[in-house]
Parts: C-alpha cells; sequence; structure tokens
C-alpha cells in the first residue's frame, strides 16, 4: 500500500460518546438514496454505551494527533469572520428550504423514522469491541505489521467457534485468506460473507481480484453476493 492511501478512512458518526454509527458512508447524496442515477448501499451498525465511547476515543486519536493538519495550514488565504458568517447564514437558509422537500418528507415518513418515534427499534445486546490502527502508523513502515490491524484481529478470528460474518464490499481474501476460511469451515464454523457482486461493484479490478478465490470459498462454505 502507498503512503498517498495511508489515511484515515474510519466511518463513524457518533453522538455525545453515548451512540454511535459505524459503516462504510460517506457524506453524499448516492450514500442516503437522494442521487437520482447512483445508490450506494451500505450496511451500518448503532452502537450504544461503552462500544460508542470506544468509537469517540478512536476518533480523538486521529483529530488531536500531530500528524493531522488543521485547514489552517492548507489554506492560502483563510476566510474572514465576515465571510465565515455569510457561509453559515447560506447554509441555514438552505437547511431552512430543505423543511419540506421530497427527500425530507420520505424520510419523515419511512418506517426506520416510524419505529424510532414508537421506540420499536429492534436491538441486540452482547459484548462489543472496537478495533482500529492509530494514527503513529504512519511514522513506521508499510510492512511493520503491529501497525496494522490483522494482528489486533487474529486472536479473535481464530479462536471463532460457531459463526463469522464478514461484510465487505472489496473482499480479496488472497491464498491465506482462502485457506484461514475454508480451515474454520471445515472445523465446523459457519462462515458466511457478504461482498458486492461484479454488477455492483464500483471497483471492477476489484472484484476481479476476488473472483478467482471464489470456487475455492464455494467448496468450503457458501458466500452471499448481491
Amino acid at each position: 500500500m502507498g503512503s498517498v492511501t495511508r489515511r484515515m478512512h474510519n466511518k463513524s458518526f457518533t453522538s455525545d460518546s453515548q451512540a454511535a454509527i459505524l459503516g462504510g458512508r460517506n457524506i453524499g447524496n448516492e450514500y442516503f438514496e437522494a442521487d437520482p442515477d447512483l445508490a450506494f448501499a451500505d450496511l451500518d451498525v448503532l452502537a450504544f454505551g461503552a462500544v460508542a465511547r470506544e468509537v469517540s476515543t478512536a476518533f480523538d486519536l486521529y483529530w488531536n494527533s500531530e500528524l493531522a493538519y488543521p485547514v489552517s495550514v492548507l489554506v492560502d488565504n483563510p476566510p474572514t469572520p465576515e465571510e465565515i458568517g455569510r457561509k453559515r447564514q447560506q447554509l441555514n437558509d438552505f437547511v431552512a428550504a430543505q423543511s419540506d422537500s421530497v427527500y425530507l418528507k420520505a424520510l419523515r415518513n419511512s418506517d426506520l423514522a416510524d419505529k424510532i418515534r414508537k421506540n420499536q427499534v429492534r436491538t441486540s445486546w452482547g459484548n462489543a469491541i472496537v478495533v482500529y490502527d492509530r494514527p503513529e502508523k504512519l511514522l513506521h513502515e508499510t510492512g511493520e505489521k503491529e501497525y496494522q490491524l490483522a494482528p489486533q484481529l487474529k486472536p479473535y478470528v481464530e479462536g471463532v467457534r460457531k459463526e463469522l460474518i464478514l461484510f465487505s464490499p472489496y473482499f480479496v481474501p488472497g491464498e491465506a485468506g482462502t485457506a484461514f476460511l475454508t480451515g474454520l469451515a471445515a472445523r465446523g464454523v459457519r462462515v458466511r460473507i457478504l461482498t458486492n457482486s461484479l454488477a455492483s461493484n464500483d471497483v471492477s479490478v476489484v472484484h476481479a481480484g476476488y473472483a478467482k478465490y471464489r470456487k475455492a470459498l464455494l467448496r468450503g462454505e457458501s458466500i452471499c453476493t448481491r
């Protein structure tokens, strides 16, 4: 992996360190079914309690890191207070104008919104752990595995006894990953993988990398595509 791609790419939305939404969603119309021509379907997780505080801590590590650049460093001519005030007013005016838009009406009338209002959202309570890399990995070579996620995840996936569920839009297991997953299935672990079909993948080269492992995976355990 090159140095250009070594950036914070975590996707999270945390409220008062009490509730956190995790997933692959960027901020853009196509991620919220607001684009008439393009839509990315993402799966999100809503977490409460201690795990939300862990997500908040992970964000703060990056936000406050000495390796993070403040915007003022990247802008030659920073906006004046008057310019900032005008932009804020433009934003407020835009938000007010959207209050009765077709999109927001659809959101308010959605099944999820109705369940939230009626306190009928189903939750599954249990233990959860947030695993994330740290910003100081940028100070080390890309091959130093102790600064990667894999060593952190290894004890959990190796210790699976009943079921392993993987969600990945860009799934390329490689030979080692394929051997590991089929090995889990061979010892009785139920392995389920949700990934993109070629028709729903926006990076075809990634799907090409995954496709050559599909038969071996299918022999070991079923794989779901969408």
